[in-house]
């Protein structure tokens, strides 16, 4: 018993002591994490908001290669983004810790809320590509109720999807989204 009990309080300084030391290396709960696998894509984010690119994260993990360039988007309006390259950073900061899509989401909201530039340094430019986002403001304390910018981004979602052919592509290419899409422009409660 006594043996037992001593080999109990080991195992459990043991764990105590691994989980420190990966403390020592985490910021924060590991809400993004896969198992390195080569230089291959582990994910894909679709469309990084209003910027209009695609990235794949690939190994080593949280290296943002561009994937495309929405035509007509503000990364697109630069002229300076190309297929491969590789984001070093945004506005000075590096992707780490938490799961990209919640900081790079954060990055836009800080841009949104002052001047709108997201600066991006890409591995082997010398300056780095100015973005420049429409300034929506902050969100409101009671957001997404009674919040000008909620109400902004609603009001730009369906103008976008309600152009001729926007809805049908996203039918084409994702099951249910026309479905979706038109649900959506209903729960506007825009009469157009």
């Amino acid at each position: 018993m006594h043996t037992l009990f001593h080999t109990t309080l080991i195992a459990l300084g043991g764990i105590t002591a691994l989980a420190d030391s990966a403390g020592a290396f985490y910021k924060g709960p590991a809400l993004f994490s896969q198992r390195p696998v080569g230089n291959q894509t582990v994910e894909v984010i679709e469309r990084f908001g209003p910027v209009g690119m695609k990235l794949h994260l690939v190994q080593p993990m949280f290296t943002m290669e561009i994937a495309e360039i929405e035509p007509g988007s503000p990364a697109d309006q630069t002229g300076r983004f190309k297929k491969e390259q590789i984001i070093e950073s945004i506005n000075g900061e590096k992707l780490a810790n938490i799961d990209p899509r919640i900081q790079l989401g954060n990055m836009i909201t800080a841009a949104e809320a002052s001047d709108g530039i997201l600066k991006f340094d890409i591995r082997g430019e010398a300056e780095p590509v100015v973005v420049q986002l429409p300034v929506l403001g902050e969100y409101s304390e009671t957001w997404p109720l009674d919040c000008p910018k909620s109400d902004k981004i609603i009001e730009n979602f369906a103008n976008y999807i309600s152009q001729p052919g926007i809805i049908q592509s996203w039918d084409n290419s994702r099951s249910r989204a026309f479905g979706l899409g038109m649900l959506f422009l209903l729960s506007t409660g825009d009469d157009k």
